[in-house]
C-alpha cells in the first residue's frame, strides 16, 4: 500500500521513539549532502525537534569531486541559517585523501565521513548531557538494495538483515519510508534540494542495482519487489537478533576472562550457528576488531573447535 505524505512525519516519529529509543534531551546530528533524502530528513527532524524536544545540528562534507559541490554546500548553509540549525562543515580533496590512504574513492569517502561525524559528535557531547546520535537518510529502497548487494556477496544472516534503525550512535529514521514519498513531501513543503549526477552513473554496483536490476525485476514479476524485499529483510533481522542474544548468553558461559580462553567442551554442545557467532565474538574480544575476519576464517576456526 502506498504511503501518504502525512505518514512520512508520523512514521519517522514512531521510528525515533520506538526503534531508535530517542529521549527528549538527546541531540541529533544529521549527515546532509544537499540531496533529496538528506534534505527531507533534516526538514522532518526540524519539525519533530520542536515536538519531541531533542536538539538538532547538521554536518556537510564538500569532497572536492564535483563542480556542483559548491552549490550543494551553499544550499545546505542557506537552509540551516534560515532555520537556525547549527552546521558543521568540512572541505577536502577526496581523490588526494584516497591516494594517501591507498583506498578507493568510495572507501575513503566512508572513512572520511565516519571520522568527521565522530569529531562533530564529540564536540556536541561536550555541551549536552543527553545522547548524541548521527542520523543518516537511508530509506526503504536503500534497504532493499543493501539486501541484494549483500546477497550477491554471499553474506550471512546479519548481512541479509540489512541496515538497522539504530546501530550504535548511528540512526536511520527513514528506513521504512519510500523514496517517492520523500520527493513528494519535499515538493509539498517547498524544501530545496540538489541532484548528484553520479547517483545515475552505472559504473557503481549500487547504481546498477537501482537503475538496472530492480526495474528489470519489477518488469519481470509485474509489481514493485522493494516492499517485499524489505519485509524479508525485517524477518531476517528478527531471526538474527534472536540468534545474537542466544550467542551472547553462550559466550558469557564459555569465555574465561582470566586467561582469555574458550571452553571448547561447552561450545561444541551448541548448534553450529551459535558456535560461529561465539567464535566471532571471541575474535572481537581478543583482537578488538572483526574488520578482516571472513566466513572462511570462521569456518576454519570452527573446524579446529571440533578436533
Amino acid at each position: 500500500m502506498e504511503q501518504s505524505l502525512d505518514e512520512l512525519v508520523s512514521i519517522t516519529e514512531k521510528t525515533l521513539l520506538q526503534q531508535c529509543l530517542l529521549q527528549a534531551d538527546d541531540y541529533i546530528l544529521v549527515g546532509v549532502s544537499g540531496g533529496p533524502d538528506s534534505m527531507a530528513l533534516l526538514g522532518v527532524l526540524d519539525i519533530l525537534s520542536a515536538k519531541i524536544g531533542f536538539s538538532l545540528a547538521a554536518a556537510h562534507i564538500h569532497h572536492g569531486l564535483r563542480e556542483e559541490a559548491d552549490q550543494d554546500l551553499e544550499l545546505v548553509r542557506s537552509w540551516c541559517h534560515e532555520k537556525g540549525v547549527k552546521l558543521f562543515e568540512k572541505q577536502l580533496d577526496l581523490r588526494a585523501e584516497a591516494a594517501s590512504l591507498s583506498m578507493s574513492l568510495e572507501e575513503a569517502g566512508r572513512t572520511v565521513r565516519r571520522e568527521f561525524f565522530a569529531k562533530c559528535r564529540a564536540s556536541i557531547q561536550q555541551e549536552t548531557e543527553g545522547s548524541v546520535y548521527v542520523a543518516l537518510a537511508h530509506h526503504r529502497r536503500d534497504q532493499a538494495e543493501t539486501l541484494i548487494f549483500n546477497l550477491s556477496r554471499g553474506s550471512g544472516l546479519s548481512g541479509l538483515a540489512g541496515m538497522k534503525n539504530r546501530d550504535g550512535y548511528y540512526i536511520r529514521p527513514f528506513l521504512k519510508i519510500d523514496s517517492t514519498v520523500i520527493l513528494k513531501w519535499l515538493d509539498q513543503n517547498n524544501i530545496p534540494w540538489r541532484n548528484d549526477h553520479t547517483n545515475f552513473e552505472t559504473i557503481y554496483t549500487r547504481n546498477r542495482i537501482r537503475h538496472i536490476l530492480l526495474p528489470s525485476w519489477q518488469e519481470t514479476i509485474g509489481y514493485d519487489p522493494v516492499p517485499l524485499i524489505v519485509r524479508a529483510s525485517d524477518n531476517l533481522a528478527m531471526d538474527d537478533d534472536c540468534l545474537e542474544k542466544i550467542a551472547t548468553s553462550v559466550f558469557a558461559q564459555v569465555y574465561n576472562e582470566e586467561d582469555r580462553s574458550l571452553s571448547c567442551e561447552l561450545l561444541t554442545k551448541e548448534h553450529t550457528a551459535i558456535q560461529m557467532r561465539v567464535l566471532k565474538s571471541f575474535f572481537l574480544r581478543i583482537s578488538g576488531t572483526v574488520k578482516d575476519l571472513s566466513q572462511i576464517h570462521l569456518a576454519l576456526m570452527q573446524e579446529v573447535l571440533q578436533k
